[in-house]
């Protein structure tokens, strides 16, 4: 009890609709079981992690940086926790992989798309999210993408691609059935390509003012800038449940 009442103030924000943290609460508590009894199948010495890469914990205080320190439990998600007491998800009797995470941006996306699982769990569909997603936080991001030329072929030699003509802009190589983008290509100035595998994608993402999402849109090179436009929906990986999607 006490592990869900403080994930539940990380991950979400106190002052949403009781129902979006009933929801979270359900979905937190049905996660963290199933991770509890797969670290027991693997022999794991520990539960979950606190970071995002599975779920947010800040523990009972949390401060950023060298400001003040602040309690992580509020009321409203304690009430959450306490008034869903015992519910969890399952399906044929199990309890699932509740994963969730901010902002599908528009469209979820399945397991074995995002995280290239064998079998993809039949809860776990491509659906649209809630009508309004992309004006809420972190539906729509782009804005300070840094797509020059010049920082194109400084990343490519990041990661070892030395690219024997000057860079010109990017496109889209590999889209999954929801539209995100797992393969850029990079088009030379004389249109030869450069494919880079996923890993080389995502350094490439960092031109991106920070991997959000992959679900986005790359556009044309402003003639005057020499900045290539990026379009970009959602943030986090888009599986599961959107938080702020069951907030609408």
């Amino acid at each position: 009890f006490p592990y869900t009442t403080l994930f539940r103030s990380s991950e979400v924000i106190s002052t949403w609709h009781g129902e979006a943290l009933r929801m979270q609460a359900i979905a937190a508590r049905t996660y963290g079981l199933h991770e509890m009894a797969e670290a027991r199948l693997k022999k794991r010495e520990w539960d979950v992690d606190p970071a995002t890469w599975y779920q947010c914990y800040r523990g009972v205080k949390f401060r950023r940086g060298k400001g003040a320190w602040d309690f992580v439990e509020q009321a409203s998600t304690t009430q959450a926790v306490q008034s869903t007491h015992g519910e969890v998800v399952v399906y044929k009797g199990e309890v699932i992989k509740a994963y969730f995470s901010d902002n599908s941006g528009g469209r979820s996306c399945t397991a074995s798309e995002c995280f290239h699982e064998v079998t993809n769990p039949p809860y776990l569909q491509e659906v649209d999210d809630a009508s309004g997603v992309w004006g809420a936080e972190g539906g729509s991001w782009g804005g300070k993408a840094n797509l020059t030329a010049k920082s194109i072929a400084a990343t490519l030699k990041t990661v070892g691609i030395k690219p024997l003509h000057p860079v010109s802009h990017l496109e889209s190589l590999v889209r999954g059935p929801s539209g995100r983008t797992w393969r850029l290509r990079v088009i030379l100035s004389d249109n030869s390509p450069i494919d880079p595998d996923e890993t080389q994608t995502k350094a490439l993402m960092s031109l991106f003012g920070g991997i959000r999402s992959f679900l986005y849109e790359l556009g044309p090179v402003d003639s005057k800038s020499g900045k290539q436009a990026i379009s970009g929906h959602g943030y986090g990986h888009g599986v599961g449940m959107s938080q702020y999607g069951g907030q609408l």
